[in-house]
């Protein structure tokens, strides 16, 4: 791996680590089990990709880390501006950064105001932060997951009723009355890498991280099971890996794979295709949009077509100009300048 900020491309799974507060392992475990879910693959002697029993979901992915935490994990931790912290992994060739953790604030802050510059300037990212766990209390949203153009994750039970929400998720609207979170995940007992140091099962104090509750240590062969919105992040985040991966070998023409040329998908529209596949909980608001949920559960296979998969037909436009005065007719449906 590259510590600073150059990157190594050779390397397996770890490309970049940037050491802004300092290296090394903190007693927690939180960044290796959330990194875990998004792209861990289990390897025997560190070079080489073995089956694993919970690799992630873009497991054939690497990771830019940029470590923002301490050794003491009931220390708060330390954020830089979004360009300081986005950078980095940007510059690598990163193009999703998760984000499982958040502050007190439940409004728009100069970091909320900051992200959404930031993906504004950088079209083809995104960034996707965890909404905290201060459920079921409305307006308990944090900081900086009010940005508009970050993708805002909630969760949901991991047992039981899959389809509801878990308690301890956090609950919008934003200050200003827009839907927050934006979607759910799965958050509850997800399994995931242990960090070597390892936690113990007592629950952590809260320290700005997203929230892990109870905690079970699952075996002593570096598997662990974590709750909270940290852990749905990163499955989301994996997942947008994934959709960024369908278009990077041409799925997008008829859901087979070279059935188009190559595409690099902008930030907001993976962010769009996630909501619009995702499925509304059950028991909830009746348009199916709400504070609660967002839009619904991720569902990648009711988000994008696949062959032999599902039946979904789908075109993709991203950021086509509608000009002052023209109407644009996409599949039908009209779009004017004026909307």
């Amino acid at each position: 791996m590259s510590f600073g900020t150059g990157y190594d491309m050779s390397k397996r799974k770890v490309i970049q680590y940037v050491d802004y507060v300092n290296a090394g392992e903190d007693r927690d475990g939180h960044g290796t089990h959330v990194a875990g879910t998004i792209a861990g693959q289990r390897s025997d002697d560190g070079r080489t990709a073995t089956d694993g029993f919970v690799d992630g979901i873009a497991y054939n992915a690497q990771i830019a880390f940029f470590d923002i935490g301490k050794d003491d994990p009931s220390a708060s931790l330390l954020v830089p501006g979004a360009s300081t912290l986005l950078n980095p992994g940007y510059n690598a060739g990163a193009r999703v950064h998760s984000a499982s953790w958040g502050s007190s604030s439940d409004f728009y802050t100069n970091m909320d105001r900051d992200f959404d510059k930031y993906l504004h300037r950088n079209k083809d990212f995104l960034v996707i932060i965890a909404a905290g766990n201060e459920g079921p209390v409305t307006g308990t949203v944090r900081s900086p997951s009010h940005s508009k153009n970050v993708l805002t994750v909630g969760a949901t039970q991991n047992e039981g009723r899959l389809d509801r929400l878990a308690s301890f998720s956090s609950i919008g609207p934003a200050m200003d009355g827009r839907i927050k979170p934006d979607l759910v995940a799965p958050g509850q007992h997800i399994l995931s890498v242990g960090s070597r140091d390892g936690p113990s099962c007592d629950p952590p104090s809260e320290s700005g991280l997203p929230g892990d509750g109870g905690r079970v240590k699952a075996d002593d062969i570096g598997i662990l099971s974590l709750q909270g919105t940290s852990m749905a992040t990163p499955v989301v985040s994996g997942s947008a890996a994934l959709v960024r991966q369908y278009f990077a070998e041409g799925f997008h023409g008829d859901g087979s794979k070279g059935s188009a040329d190559p595409m690099e998908p902008s930030g907001a529209m993976m962010k769009a295709i996630m909501i619009n596949g995702a499925r509304p909980l059950s028991g909830y608001a009746l348009n199916q949009v709400d504070s609660k949920q967002g839009f619904g559960r991720l569902s990648l296979i009711d988000s994008l077509p696949l062959a032999g998969s599902n039946e979904l037909v789908a075109s993709f436009l991203d950021y086509q100009v509608v000009e002052q005065g023209k109407v644009n007719v996409y599949n039908g449906y009209d779009i004017s300048a004026n909307e």
